[in-house]
Order: C-alpha cells, then structure tokens, then sequence
C-alpha cells in the first residue's frame, strides 16, 4: 500500500478501507455487521505499521456518517502517538509537522459529539440487471444515426450471461447480449424466436492486423432506467436453460465476446 501524503486519506489503505465500509452499509448491513466485515477483510495489517491507518480510516469514516462505534474509536486514538513515531525521521520534518496536525485535528474530530447519521446511498453509475440470464429482450432502435429502414424498429435480443465485478468496493452487474435475426414494427410474442436463429452482433469492425476481420457474437453493456424507457426495452420471456451454458453459436471461439475471420 503506497503513502502519498500526511492527510488521514491520503494513503492507499485509508481509501480501501472507507470504501469497503461504505459499500457495506450501502448494501444495507448494519453498522455493527459492517464494521465487522471491515476489520475481517483487512486483518493482515494487525500488528503492523499500517495498523494505525486502518483505525483512523475506519473511526474517521463512521464518525462522518454518524456512526463511530467506541470500541473504533478507543482503537484510533490509542494508535495516534504510534504512528507519529514512524514519521519523526530525518529530511521528514515538515511532513511530521503536518502529519502532527492531522492526527491533533483527528483526535479532536472523534472526541467531539458524533453528528447525525447519514444515509449511505449506493454510487448512481452502480447497476444491476433487472433482467436474469435467459431473459429475451425486445429492444426499439432510437438512435439517430440508425438508417431509415431500422428506425423506431424492433429486434431481439437473448441475455446470456449476468455478470458480476467489483469495483470500488461496491459489486455491480453487466449483462452479456446475443441477436437474433429478427427485426419488426412491434413487440413479437414469444415463441418467434423458436424458427429464428443468432447473428453477428456487429459485421462492420475494421480487420485487425494480426487476426484478420473481427466480427464480435455477444456484447456486455448495461442500461439505465432513461435508456430502458427511450428503447422500449421489454423481457418477454426467460429461458433458464440459459443458466446451464450457451448455444453453440457462441462456443466456437476463445474470446467470450467475438471469434475472428483470418484474412
């Protein structure tokens, strides 16, 4: 973990600490479980230099959300003269001098009356499928530069796949879509897809140099509930033969996403 200042946060385990905690409560555990998982998750650092900034991360970020727990807060104080010590060597002075002033400003911070609690809302850009693997998806074609012949057209598309990644602390989702050969002036029922079969997602991406043209089966994205609405976007269906593994279509190359065509 890399230091870059004398500021509480200005330290790569401080900022990992107050986001593992703050993704916790966003998720709607408790406080108490929370912390909990905080201090489990970053248990390599007892008894080492680095334990003091995980007490001061963590006691600093409950009392700004109105949710120090004493036993945080005795932990943090209590390392405050420790860590001093590890930056009162020499051509450090004035670091020291400013890290003395943080910890003083600290210390005065947690032993002042704990504000109020505030809701912990989840980041705007964090996104969960609304729709599970097998999910069958009518989707109109808005955008503008879409030629006339498609506009405000229907097509059909299958989830293949729900697909969970960290980031920040917070588990967010993307879903993994492949195209059927279908196109339409409205939302077809269901069963359409029993006589139509998957396409290319994309035939116009330029060759590549070493592997020839690429043309890409699946694609992740994700959806916002403006986009859900702009495109009329509609489950019609879910097939939970999904969960068990994809077509064939999309198995007859290395890449999750896209096969290539030499030449």
């Amino acid at each position: 973990m890399a230091t870059f200042g004398p500021a509480i946060f200005s330290d790569d385990l401080a900022s990992d600490v107050r986001a593992d905690y703050l993704a916790e409560l966003a998720a709607g555990t408790t406080n108490e479980e929370s912390t909990r998982i905080v201090i489990e998750k970053h248990s390599d650092v007892k008894d080492t230099a680095e334990e003091p900034v995980f007490w001061f991360a963590l006691a600093l970020t409950q009392w700004n959300k109105g949710r120090l727990l004493e036993h945080v807060k005795e932990q943090a104080l209590a390392f405050i003269e420790k860590d001093l010590l590890r930056w009162n060597r020499p051509g450090n002075e004035r670091n020291y001098e400013k890290r003395a002033a943080e910890l003083e400003k600290l210390k005065q911070t947690l032993q002042s009356p704990v504000p109020e609690a505030k809701k912990v809302r989840k980041p705007s850009w964090l996104w969960k499928s609304p729709w599970p693997t097998g999910a069958l998806l009518a989707y109109k074609i808005t955008h503008q530069n879409t030629p006339v012949d498609f506009k405000e057209k229907y097509v059909l598309w299958r989830v293949l796949q729900v697909r969970q990644y960290l980031s920040q602390g917070y588990t967010g989702e993307d879903i993994r879509v492949g195209l059927y050969n279908w196109v339409g002036d409205q939302v077809p029922d269901a069963g359409i897809v029993g006589g139509l079969e998957y396409i290319d997602m994309d035939k116009s991406v330029e060759s590549d140099p070493f592997l020839g043209k690429l043309h890409f089966r699946t694609q992740f994205t994700t959806f916002t509930r403006q986009d859900i609405k702009n495109h009329d976007i509609t489950c019609i269906a879910i097939d939970d033969s999904y969960k068990d593994g994809l077509p064939e279509f999309f198995k007859d190359h290395k890449e999750p996403y896209a096969f290539c065509v030499p030449g």
